[in-house]
């Protein structure tokens, strides 16, 4: 484990191979732990090391939401070694100094949402979060939404950073790997919130959704860039986010808000008085029961006269027999018969 660590935060600026962070990660699972990690992520003189404390935070971050769940708590633990690393960068301008600054910024931010909001999974994923919720409280999803909200706009201003820098490479964009997939894990679970408060609830979220939908446009942005870059696509698929911000059924005050029906003209009222008049009723129908006898028809029905009966047609005259001579007789009588 220390030799991944030592390779995963080399000083030469280049992106950590992905098998030195994989082992780092799965020594948490292996151990239940993640105590002797960080210490020895910590153990070196970060001082004037940019690139390192950069790939350090990168760690950091990976180990919060990928690692056992202890990391968070010794996140917390060294919250006093992230504040003097920030305290170091203040007022740096070169451009790796501004990120490490930035980084730590949002980093600290996270430690304290986590300590506030136990309840948040490192990775802030919704269906972990459903199934640590054993009861809603409407007051505490509120408070919950507006530390969401601040995490959001710090990560996206972030993000904003380290993609507008000069001399963009792979080391800086290993940053932007996590931040794609927290960002959008932050707008589902806030979309989820802010549906469970209107439906159970009828608490004015008006103003929190007004900040949310403000936010939709820059979350989306993000994730446009983020999906044109080859070295984040290779590790990440670009975020399902629709076209179109999210609505809400409710307004203030928890009530839906209902179209409102165009008023109708005299001509259409005085038609529904029309309309409204008895129609008239049809004549039930005798029910007919089956028999064995032939199918009606007109002519078993007496309704019409009976057929004509035929007649003969007149047979033609026989035509005349033709005058014999007078023969003998013998012949006569071949002439008679075949024999």
């Amino acid at each position: 484990m220390e030799e991944a660590v030592f390779k995963a935060t080399k000083s030469k600026p280049i992106a950590a191979k992905l098998k030195h962070e994989r082992v780092i990660l799965g020594e948490t699972w292996t151990c239940r732990s993640s105590a002797h990690v960080f210490a020895e992520l910590f153990h070196r003189p970060l001082g004037g090391k940019e690139v390192v404390v950069w790939k350090t935070l990168i760690l950091v971050h990976k180990l919060m939401r990928e690692g056992h769940p202890s990391c968070l708590d010794e996140c917390a633990n060294r919250k006093e070694i992230f504040d003097s690393l920030k305290a170091q960068y203040v007022g740096v301008q070169n451009i790796w100094g501004l990120l490490d600054y930035a980084y730590l910024e949002y980093l600290s931010l996270k430690i304290s949402f986590h300590k506030e909001h136990r309840v948040v999974p490192g990775d802030i994923n919704l269906n972990k979060f459903k199934e640590n919720v054993t009861k809603f409280d409407p007051n505490k999803a509120i408070l919950l939404v507006s530390g969401l909200l601040d995490l959001q706009k710090l990560l996206l201003s972030f993000q904003e950073k380290v993609l507008t820098s000069q001399g963009l490479d792979q080391c800086r964009l290993g940053a932007v790997v996590p931040c794609v997939l927290e960002s959008y894990s932050i707008y589902l679970l806030i979309e989820y919130l802010l549906r469970k408060v209107q439906d159970t609830t009828d608490l004015d979220v008006t103003p929190i959704i007004d900040g949310f939908l403000k936010q939709f446009p820059v979350v989306q942005n993000f994730f446009f860039k983020a999906s044109t870059i080859p070295y984040i696509r290779q590790f990440i698929p670009s975020p399902p986010l629709l076209d179109k911000p999210p609505t809400f059924n409710k307004t203030s005050a928890g009530n839906f808000k209902k179209p409102e029906k165009p008023e109708k003209s005299e001509e259409d009222k005085k038609k529904k008085k029309r309309d409204k008049s008895p129609l008239p009723q049809p004549q039930p129908q005798p029910q007919r029961h089956p028999t064995n006898s032939p199918p009606q028809t007109l002519q078993n029905l007496n309704l019409l006269p009976p057929p004509p009966k035929l007649l003969k047609p007149p047979q033609p005259p026989l035509p005349p027999q033709p005058h014999l001579p007078n023969l003998p007789q013998q012949n006569q009588a071949r002439v008679g018969s075949f024999n």
